[in-house]
């Protein structure tokens, strides 16, 4: 059908397909409305969501999406994407992904770029813990749905002090230092 679907506190609407009309969430505080795409009938129960026409996030609503592996993950198109300010977008991991450097997640398109008041849609994304090596990279979330895996970023900081010496005046004086961090380094 073509009407619009309505997803209030406490209601999910999970699966995998189309849906023809607007979808409209709208929870309660500590009673979210929410929307998983996915199959939970096949493995990992990754799939995709097509909206034809307008998905409203309001109040209180959240998103789910599960990660599986590299571009393999839940994923919601829509015409057009709104979000309340207190929308979530939570992101799981199969229990079956171990995350890698370069993984990327396409988790929504939309065709008219999102509407959403104040904030920036990655001030509410909710993300797993990651290796000590991976950060996320969400600077693609706001504008194409998109997150990564990146390399975590070092500050840079001295491992080993240089060691006391003493000499004359005039004498020239090597020190080293061993430094840490991403790199790379320079040293004047």
């Amino acid at each position: 059908g073509s009407g619009t679907v309505h997803v209030e506190a406490g209601g999910t609407l999970a699966g995998v397909g189309f849906i023809g009309g607007d979808v409209m969430l709208a929870g309660a505080v500590a009673n979210p409305a929410n929307l998983s795409p996915g199959d939970p009938e096949i493995a990992g129960g990754i799939g995709t969501l097509t909206l034809n026409q307008d998905l409203t996030l309001g109040q209180d609503s959240s998103v789910w999406f599960t990660i599986m592996g590299d571009n393999l993950n839940d994923k919601i198109i829509a015409a057009t994407l709104s979000a309340d300010t207190s929308t979530l977008f939570n992101v799981l991991f199969d229990s079956s992904y171990t995350p890698q450097l370069d993984d990327t997640f396409d988790l929504f398109d939309w065709g008219t770029a999102p509407t959403i008041g104040d904030i920036e849609l990655t001030d509410n994304l909710v993300l797993p813990s990651l290796p000590p090596a991976l950060f996320w990279d969400t600077s693609l979330f706001n504008t194409d749905g998109v997150l990564g895996l990146i390399d975590a970023v070092l500050p840079p900081s001295i491992v080993n002090q240089p060691l006391t010496q003493t000499v004359n005046p005039g004498v020239s004086v090597l020190l080293e230092v061993l430094a840490g961090g991403s790199g790379p380094f320079s040293y004047q």
